[in-house]
């Protein structure tokens, strides 16, 4: 028979380390199509994302079945643990039924089926509630999880976050503070990349040619990626079809080098830089850079332009494009670099 989880409203004030590991696996649905169960970024308990259950099938009828593929962890010592995990639902009318399966060692009995009834009373909504169960489990123990929903209502939404496997050799009784999982303090710097693009169209031979206060593009056709260091699930900074910059998501900030040869055709000439995303935005960040070789002669520049990314960027991605404000400019040899430093929340 299935234990309730208990409602937790006060935890206890220490640190303790969360056995679980981040919640980076594919979500893997095995049973029922009462649900629809993806991941989620706008409403978090903590970190990045939480898995979202759209409920399909009214009536609590043909149980959703998901798990998270890699997610398990091994038990370092023998005792009491606390299982503790938050559940959130956005309307009051619905009564959700959820179900956190722990196998231990790839068994699963009935005193480790936890039964959660987010029923349309007692429940607060948009609210996490935690809920915990102990469990006595053994050095060398794999631990992994299976969960199951249902609703009574068509169309009612809840999600899944904030699990916490943790030791219980502190008197706890109930569950600590939630702490992050460690591998997520390790793993951080995945967030960041960059990469690096080659404009092979505009080469020695055969530059671009833009006239005065014409503006023109520095991305053409025939873009190619050199190096790579990207961040977890993010496969380019760069779309090869519209031969636009991508920004990954709304909140992310990026710097972008870019690097090329010119001649200009007048003393003290220049030109201006920028990157415009379209839309009632335009140009979301632009440079002035002045020439200072004679007419005619090679000059290597280096640029930086620092943008933060909002939905229009998202959605319209980036046009990097060079204006000269006197003389005629030629362009060659163009590469840039594009390094994402920092990650939405």
């Amino acid at each position: 028979m299935a234990i309730q989880g208990q409602r937790i409203d006060n935890f206890r004030a220490e640190y303790s380390e969360n056995l679980l590991p981040t919640m980076n696996g594919s979500v893997v649905v095995t049973t029922g199509t009462n649900a629809n169960i993806t991941y989620d970024t706008s409403k978090v308990f903590d970190g990045l994302k939480s898995i979202k259950s759209t409920y399909l099938v009214g009536g609590g009828v043909d149980v959703s079945v998901f798990n998270i593929s890699g997610y398990q962890t091994t038990i370092k010592n023998t005792g009491s643990h606390i299982l503790s995990y938050r559940l959130l639902k956005d309307t009051e009318d619905e009564s959700i039924g959820f179900w956190v399966n722990m196998y231990v060692n790839g068994l699963l009995v009935s005193n480790r089926i936890i039964e959660n009834d987010l029923n349309n009373t007692e429940t607060p909504i948009l609210e996490w509630n935690c809920y915990a169960q102990s469990f006595e489990l053994t050095a060398g123990d794999v631990i992994t999880f299976t969960f199951e929903s249902i609703s009574d209502v068509i169309g009612s939404v809840c999600y899944l976050d904030g699990l916490k496997l943790e030791y219980d050799d502190r008197f706890l009784g109930t569950p600590s503070i939630y702490s992050r999982p460690l591998i997520a303090v390790i793993d951080a710097g995945s967030f960041t990349g960059w990469a690096r693009y080659l404009d092979a169209t505009y080469t020695v031979g055969s530059p671009l040619a833009i006239l005065s206060g014409v503006r023109a593009t520095l991305t053409n056709n025939a873009v190619s990626k050199l190096e790579t260091q990207l961040p977890d699930g993010v496969t380019s900074f760069f779309n090869d079809g519209t031969q636009k910059i991508l920004a990954i998501e709304n909140g992310d900030s990026y710097n972008l080098s870019i690097r090329f040869k010119a001649k200009m055709s007048v003393l003290s000439g220049y030109f201006d830089i920028d990157l415009d995303i379209g839309g009632a935005q335009g140009i979301i960040s632009q440079e002035s850079i002045l020439f200072t070789r004679g007419s005619g002669t090679e000059q290597r520049f280096d640029i930086d332009l620092t943008v933060f990314s909002g939905v229009t960027f998202v959605a319209n991605g980036g046009t990097l494009s060079i204006t000269p404000q006197n003389g005629d400019i030629d362009i060659y040899d163009i590469s840039f670099v594009i390094v994402r430093t920092h990650k939405a929340k």
